[in-house]
C-alpha cells in the first residue's frame, strides 16, 4: 500500500516531462505548400478572390462578385513516400468568413481530398459530388494559384487565390 502514492506520483512526474519535452520539439507543419514535398502538413493563410462568374452562376455569386473572402487550408499528410508527386492527402477548409454559396461546395469538418498533380497541389473540397464542388490549384513554388466552383450547369465561379501575410 505505502508503494501505491510513489507510484502515482511517478507516474505523474513522468507524464509531466514527457508533456513538456513534446513542447519543445519541432513542430511537424510547414508554412509553404512545397513543404508537402518534404513530409510536412501544411497550413496556410489564403483570400478566394471571386474574379470571374460563369453563365450558370446564381444570383448570389453575382452580388460577390470581386471580393475577397478568407480562408485557412490545411493539408494533412498521412504518408511519407520518397517522391513528391505520389503524395495525397486530407485537407481541410475553413469556411467561417465564406458565404453561403462557397461554403456549401465543401464536405465540411469531414474534409477533402489532396494530390500532386505535377507542379501544383490539387484540392477537391467535396469528393464524391459533382454537383456543387470547390476545387484548389495551389502551384508547389509558392506562387498565387487558382480555385473554381462546379455545379452540374459547369464551371460557375473561379479566381484567384493569395497569400495572406507574410
Amino acid at each position: 500500500m505505502s508503494t501505491d502514492p510513489a507510484r502515482c506520483a511517478a507516474r505523474r512526474a513522468l507524464l509531466a516531462a514527457a508533456l513538456a519535452a513534446s513542447a519543445c520539439l519541432p513542430s511537424h507543419t510547414g508554412h509553404s505548400v512545397l513543404d508537402i514535398c518534404r513530409g510536412k502538413d501544411v497550413g496556410e493563410e489564403l483570400a478566394l478572390a471571386l474574379d470571374s462568374l460563369g453563365s450558370g452562376a446564381p444570383g448570389t455569386l453575382h452580388r460577390l462578385q470581386g471580393q475577397r473572402f478568407h480562408v485557412s487550408l490545411t493539408l494533412v499528410n498521412p504518408l511519407t513516400p520518397a517522391q513528391c508527386q505520389d503524395r495525397s492527402g486530407t485537407a481541410y477548409l475553413s469556411v467561417d468568413d465564406l458565404p453561403d454559396a462557397l461554403a456549401a461546395a465543401t464536405s465540411g469538418k469531414k474534409g477533402g481530398q489532396w494530390s500532386i498533380q505535377g507542379t501544383r497541389v490539387s484540392v477537391n473540397l467535396n469528393p464524391g459530388v459533382m454537383d456543387n464542388n470547390l476545387e484548389l490549384d495551389l502551384p508547389l513554388d509558392g506562387k498565387p494559384g487558382t480555385w473554381s466552383l462546379s455545379t452540374f450547369a459547369g464551371r460557375v465561379a473561379w479566381g484567384r487565390l493569395l497569400p495572406v501575410g507574410g
